[in-house]
């Protein structure tokens, strides 16, 4: 870890981490949290995807509403626990029947200005009479949760939907390389590497970055759109 990282030059690094080093405060979290085993792909996320394709008028073989219970059903974080899916499913049938979201503010402990409410303004709880944004936002939101901990395939789906939606960005400027349209907008994708030979920094060049720039793009830059990431409606 470089200098730059640590805890005691930016406290900030420590937001995201899990306090539990303590295994008896919590013995079924901490191994859900701890022993997470390494996923081909979850099942949880084939059921999104049906759901996903249901709303889009595919023939998935059943309706929305039951793939996205299935997702919902089958999200646990597996452990080496066999406890842990009925701690998870005890709470299951409560949370799917959430109809409005926690009125929650984030709170930054070190500066009061970056206090923000939640961006998220969907329940949980399916309701066909949805539209259709509000259907794959709740899908996406659930299907964002169940991917952990696979960050870069829930980054993938926030750059292709739009969703969950999330916090403005501060402090852009810090790391952007200038092509960042903050707050609104998420980094989309990262730029690409020096291959180290003469032949891969050519082809990159000659084709990858004409590619990001087709098209109205901006070139090899964090704010390019590559061909899946469009920037349209949905649907």
């Amino acid at each position: 870890m470089t200098p730059g990282q640590t805890v005691i030059v930016n406290p900030r690094v420590a937001y995201s981490g899990f306090q539990l080093d303590d295994y008896d405060a919590d013995p079924i979290i901490y191994s859900a949290m701890n022993d997470a085993p390494c996923y081909y792909f979850k099942v949880s996320e084939l059921h999104f995807l049906r759901a996903e394709g249901a709303i889009r008028g595919w023939d998935m073989g059943g309706s929305a509403a039951d793939f996205y219970r299935k997702g919902l059903e089958t999200a646990q974080l597996e452990c080496r626990m066999q406890d842990y899916k009925h701690y998870y499913l005890q709470y299951l049938d409560d949370y799917m029947n959430v109809t409005e979201p926690i009125d929650y503010v984030y709170v930054d402990p070190m500066d009061s200005r970056n206090n923000h409410p939640s961006v998220t303004k969907i329940g949980v709880k399916w309701n066909d009479s949805d539209p259709l944004e509000i259907k794959l936002e709740k899908i996406i939101t659930q299907k964002y949760i169940a991917l952990y901990p696979y960050g870069n395939e829930a980054w993938t789906e926030a750059r292709r939907t739009g969703y969950p939606k999330m916090f403005p960005v501060l402090n852009a400027e810090d790391y952007s390389d200038g092509t960042y349209s903050y707050p609104e907008e998420i980094i989309r994708r990262i730029p690409l590497p020096g291959s180290g030979s003469s032949e891969g920094d050519a082809d990159i060049v000659k084709s990858g970055i004409p590619a990001l720039q087709a098209d109205g793009g901006f070139g090899d830059y964090q704010y390019s759109r590559i061909f899946w990431d469009v920037d349209r409606s949905n649907f």
